[in-house]
């Protein structure tokens, strides 16, 4: 419980500054593709890495998402300030560093496949930011994707004088 609520206080705060510089449909893009490439490097590892033979684990959590979100908000505006509880103004560049660095020194084994997909996370993060750097938005197909599963469920009015529930007739209002 507690590691979901720092997660999502995590991207409240981050979320907040990453749309500062994009839209709130890129976030909503960029945290899907984050937690897919988190996925992806959780299934590749318990399949191609010796030591999680005969390993049973299950894939749940929203890090890997959250982290793709810091990452590119921190290669974005590294020297952004924001303010810590008890520390004071950190430069960005410092909350992800450290983000970063306590997901490698924690491999310790006991949830080792989580590891790898906070790593995948991240380094969707590298790479969204690398590529709009470019030019080049890759969240554009995400969100194409998202649209149109929203439209499905979009309210469309009727035309006037179509038939209505019972055989009555709607006109209008």
């Amino acid at each position: 419980l507690m590691h979901i609520f720092f997660n999502m206080l995590c991207l409240y705060w981050m979320g907040l500054v990453f749309m500062e510089f994009n839209t709130p449909k890129q976030l909503v893009a960029l945290y899907v593709l984050s937690g897919l490439m988190g996925a992806a490097f959780y299934l590749m590892a318990y399949n191609l890495l010796p030591g999680f033979a005969g390993a049973s684990s299950g894939l749940v959590g929203a890090s890997a998402s959250v982290l793709g979100v810091l990452v590119a908000a921190c290669m974005r505006a590294p020297n952004y300030r924001i303010n810590l509880l008890f520390i004071g103004s950190v430069a960005l560049k410092w909350v992800a560093i450290v983000m970063v660095v306590l997901g490698v020194i924690s491999f310790d084994g006991s949830n080792l496949g989580g590891h790898i997909a906070h790593a995948g996370g991240a380094v969707m993060g590298v790479i969204y930011a690398l590529l709009l750097r470019r030019g080049l938005d890759i969240t554009k197909g995400i969100n194409r994707i998202i649209d149109r599963l929203t439209d499905l469920f979009e309210r469309r009015p009727r035309p006037m004088g179509e038939p209505v529930q019972g055989g009555r007739y709607h006109y209008g209002k």
